[in-house]
C-alpha cells in the first residue's frame, strides 16, 4: 500500500530560488500538495514553482500565484517527477514556508 508523507517542509529565509526536493535514485514521485504560507507584512507579487532536471536544461514552471501578507495557499496536485528531477521554489521576499507532500515509488 501507497501512503502519502511530506517531502519536505521547511522556511525559504532568503530570496530567489530554494531547492524543495530531489527525487532519490531508482524512484518516482508524485507531488500531491504544495501549501505555502507568507506570514510577512507585505504581499509577495510571484510565488514560482519549477520542475526541471539537476541540470536546469529543460525546466517548466509548474505554477505562479501572488501570496497576500498574513495567508496561506494550498495547491492540490498530481505532478510526477522522475528520476533525476527537483522541485524548486522561487520568492522576491522571505520568509515564507513550505511544506510538500507527495507519494514516492520505488
Amino acid at each position: 500500500m501507497v501512503y502519502t508523507r511530506r517531502l519536505t517542509g521547511l522556511q525559504i529565509d532568503v530570496p530567489g530560488w530554494a531547492v524543495l526536493y530531489v527525487v532519490p535514485d531508482a524512484t518516482s514521485v508524485v507531488i500531491r500538495d504544495i501549501v505555502v504560507t507568507n506570514d510577512g507584512a507585505a504581499a509577495i507579487d510571484r510565488v514560482l514553482f519549477q520542475v526541471g532536471p539537476l541540470t536546469k536544461a529543460g525546466a517548466f514552471l509548474l505554477a505562479r500565484f501572488q501570496l497576500a501578507a498574513g495567508t496561506t495557499m494550498h495547491l492540490d496536485l498530481r505532478q510526477v517527477l522522475e528520476l533525476g528531477e527537483q522541485l524548486l521554489c522561487y520568492t522576491p521576499l522571505a520568509p515564507i514556508n513550505v511544506a510538500v507532500t507527495g507519494y514516492v515509488f520505488q
